[in-house]
């Protein structure tokens, strides 16, 4: 009974906490990847649509709805100088948010994954995970 209790209490060994890191960076890797794909996505797709919904605009609004007094002109105008603005913001935004995701996840998996390197702990880096790992290992 009670070698039961000590397999279950036992600290994982040298090798399944390797695998297990191994899996971590995995994700990580796989993460990383699809977050890039999904910001080339976005951003591609937010260049074209918006410039075409800016020239068909500019269209309607040249052809049907543009006044003959030169202020109603500018004042019906002036949403078209503020739109690349808008457009160029947009795109901050966005790889402003996937940046943020990328090191927010970095953050999670990295604590576990430093500190590491060819036996000796840097516990600046990983703190008690790291130097536990290098007590194993070395």
């Amino acid at each position: 009974m009670g070698g039961l209790f000590s397999r279950c209490m036992a600290k994982p060994s040298t090798v399944e906490v390797l695998v297990n890191i191994d899996k971590q960076i995995q994700a990580l890797e796989e993460f990383g990847e699809k977050n890039q794909r999904l910001q080339k996505l976005w951003v591609g797709r937010l260049l074209p649509y918006s410039s075409v919904l800016y020239l068909v605009t500019c269209l309607v609004v040249y052809l049907w709805y543009l006044p003959d007094e030169f202020t109603a002109r500018l004042t019906m105008t002036l949403p078209f100088f503020a739109f690349p603005l808008i457009i160029w913001t947009i795109k901050r935004v966005l790889i402003f948010f996937f940046s943020k995701r990328t090191e927010r996840n970095n953050g999670y998996f990295l604590p576990h994954l430093s500190g590491v390197r060819g036996g000796k702990a840097y516990p600046a880096l990983g703190g008690k995970w790291a130097q536990h790992l290098a007590w194993e290992i070395g």
